[in-house]
């Protein structure tokens, strides 16, 4: 059977890249803004599974077929892999470099610099997955990351023939079993790689499909005479039957809490094996149009995800033009690509000369440094040294498991008679409390971590990647809790400042929920019942609830810690449109606030803060930077010293008042 020129085979690498390219073209629409909630497309990277069981397939046979005529040569394959796959790849890389120079930032041209030397090395997969994960991942950040896929198809291409020959010289004409056990191992060991948000894109973890595809190439007559025995009523019923399947599998298949297992892609695996198998060419859907996206799929998933990142670093939305833009670019780079490098021979010796060359460059360019266009913020921003007023009197109060409570000291007042106690919400004032802060305070923050009550406290979740890296302190953070709500002296007040809003994903995880309204507002329900099942014993003691602070978007963040005076940038980047900003979760930020401030309204020893006041610009717009340009927002939801400040001032300011 001629592989090469199964129709069928287009037309699944078709509805492949389509769902690839949609998947990537909205998540790109929700990583600049968290209230943009399309889901149709959410199941669309399992186009990659279809790509990894027909590359599996198509290989073994171009390997298999020699084999039988002991015509096959590992170094002849070898070079053929290489003339196939990095024309493309290298001019990717170069497109990458060149418009990446103009369009992306220092630091995330730095980070091109080294996906583009593990993407040509074929080791992109491993730094992605050391990186938290695929879908924790800052995804626009990374201009080469759909290059795992090529570092996975290229550490396959360079095992199976060694696979093949081996077991054909050890096990003669039985072989195929052996590569059918060898699957079946692969498949069985899998799941123990898929964790902590790696598995995704782990080599061991992924493998297993092109494996599958491999043990079905080697096996299909044997399926072909039990299942369709050469009826062709049944071959046409199995070919629609797996379409349909695949097709539904992308529409539906959702990730559990954005986590990956090998059960997400058996669906689609198996659907994809349908359709191989039936190996039905008559169909009217199979012509040359529904199939020239899948022929062409090669040059199609190089180019989309570049351009999808360079436009979203210009600004572009969601309109009618745009997109037909981004669609007009994608279609030229595409075409180019297929038409020159994929249709043509190149010389693998010269692409690896070209791998070599670029690979140095990059090393090079990575040592030295280039121009920078972030102003110096981070010095001026995050200083944390102490000032002579309180050098040496910070010390220790209470600790247990290497967390602390801390009891910071004035120079006018012996014994704290406030205490402030959170997450990284906390956190980030404690340099407030050091340099700017004339009052004596207890400090105590656990990052990611938030238990004023048992409901929380009892949680045994831990946050997804990249949160994952703390460990679960909620028992302790609620010991450290009640034990200085029994120690303060009547009259004292108590400080509560967390991000209430990404423990929910813990609420939604614990509780088998899913992100809805309506379970937000049970979250927040179960929120106020922790904070009043310890308050309302403690009548003695003054309450503060610091409210949820705005989010950042990615784009926006960007902009605000932009210096673009000698930058190309400045062409494509307004600054000014910057210096505010929405609150990119704004709906929830106005019903966590409303429902704390409600339960503060009703206790005479409780006041909301809201903290969002003193940066609350015009048409309720948030600070983005200040009057020097230091910008407020360190990351998405954390502010820089500047922003802390500004904040935490203004929060000392109504607690020491009253």
């Amino acid at each position: 059977m001629n592989t090469k020129k199964r129709a069928d085979i287009d037309f699944l690498k078709t509805i492949a890249i389509i769902a690839v390219i949609l998947y990537h073209f909205f998540d790109i629409q929700k990583a600049s803004s968290k209230n943009f909630n399309f889901s149709l497309f959410d199941g669309g990277f399992l186009g990659v599974d279809i790509f990894l069981v027909v590359s599996g397939f198509l290989i073994t046979g171009s390997i298999v077929s020699k084999l039988y005529s002991s015509e096959f040569s590992i170094l002849e394959f070898y070079k053929r892999r290489l003339s196939r796959i990095y024309p493309p790849l290298i001019t990717l890389c170069l497109f990458v470099a060149f418009f990446g120079y103009f369009l992306l930032l220092p630091d995330l041209y730095k980070e091109a610099v080294v996906e583009t030397v593990n993407a040509l090395i074929g080791i992109a997969n491993f730094r992605f997955a050391n990186s938290g994960g695929y879908f924790s991942l800052a995804t626009v950040d990374k201009a080469l990351l759909h290059t795992w896929y090529i570092a996975l198809t290229i550490q396959f291409y360079i095992l199976i023939p060694i696979i093949l020959v081996t077991f054909k010289t050890l096990f003669k004409n039985k072989f195929r079993y052996a590569v059918l056990i060898l699957t079946i191992s692969l498949i069985c060991i899998a799941p123990k790689f898929c964790v902590e948000g790696k598995g995704y894109l782990l080599t061991q973890c992924r493998i297993w499909e092109m494996f599958v595809g491999a043990s079905l190439f080697l096996f299909k007559d044997d399926l072909n005479s039990f299942l369709v025995r050469e009826n062709s009523k049944i071959s046409v019923f199995y070919f629609y039957a797996g379409i349909i399947a695949t097709i539904v599998s992308i529409l539906t298949v959702r990730l559990n809490y954005g986590e990956y297992y090998v059960h997400t892609s058996a669906f689609t695996v198996v659907a994809t094996c349908i359709v191989l198998f039936s190996n039905y060419q008559n169909s009217f859907i199979l012509n040359r149009y529904t199939t020239l996206l899948g022929k062409t799929s090669y040059s199609l998933y190089l180019w989309h995800w570049p351009v999808f990142v360079f436009a979203f670093q210009c600004n572009t939305g969601l309109s009618v033009m745009s997109v037909g833009v981004i669609a007009l670019i994608l279609i030229a780079t595409t075409f180019c690509s297929y038409k020159t490098l994929e249709t043509k021979k190149v010389s693998a010796i010269f692409s690896l000369l070209c791998v070599l060359l670029i690979a140095a460059c990059y090393v090079y360019v990575k040592k030295v440094d280039g121009t920078n266009y972030l102003q110096n913020y981070m010095i001026e921003t995050q200083k944390s040294s102490f000032t002579e007023k309180y050098k040496n009197t910070d010390s220790i109060y209470f600790s247990k498991n290497n967390f602390s409570i801390d009891k910071i000291v004035a120079s006018n007042e012996e014994e704290p008679k406030r205490f402030i106690i959170g997450d990284s919400h906390t956190g980030q004032y404690k340099s407030f409390y050091l340099n700017d802060y004339n009052n004596s305070i207890y400090f105590s923050s656990i990052a990611a971590t938030m238990a004023f009550g048992e409901i929380s406290a009892n949680y045994k979740t831990v946050l997804p990647p990249p949160l994952n890296i703390y460990p679960v302190n909620r028992v302790t953070f609620f010991e450290f809790y009640k034990k200085m709500l029994d120690t303060l002296i009547p009259g004292s007040k108590v400080i509560l400042a967390c991000n209430w809003h990404v423990h929910y994903e813990i609420f939604i995880r614990e509780n088998n929920l899913k992100k809805d309204t309506e379970n937000y507002k049970k979250y927040i329900e179960a929120v106020v019942a922790d904070l009043d099942s310890q308050i309302k014993k403690h009548n003695d003691l003054k309450f503060y609830i610091i409210g949820q602070g705005a989010y950042i978007s990615r784009k926006d963040l960007q902009c605000t810690k932009l210096d673009l005076k000698d930058s190309f940038l400045r062409h494509v980047i307004s600054q000014g449109n910057c210096k505010t900003f929405t609150d990119d979760i704004e709906d929830k930020t106005l019903m966590m606030n409303s429902a704390l401030k409600k339960y503060a309204d009703i206790h005479s020893n409780v006041t909301f803060i809201d903290r969002n006041i003193p940066l609350r610009q015009e048409n309720n717009q948030i600070l983005g930077y200040d009057d020097n340009h230091y910008p407020i927002y360190n990351d998405d939801h954390h502010y820089t010293f500047v922003g802390s400040k500004i904040v935490a001032k203004y929060i000392m300011n109504i607690v020491d008042e009253e």
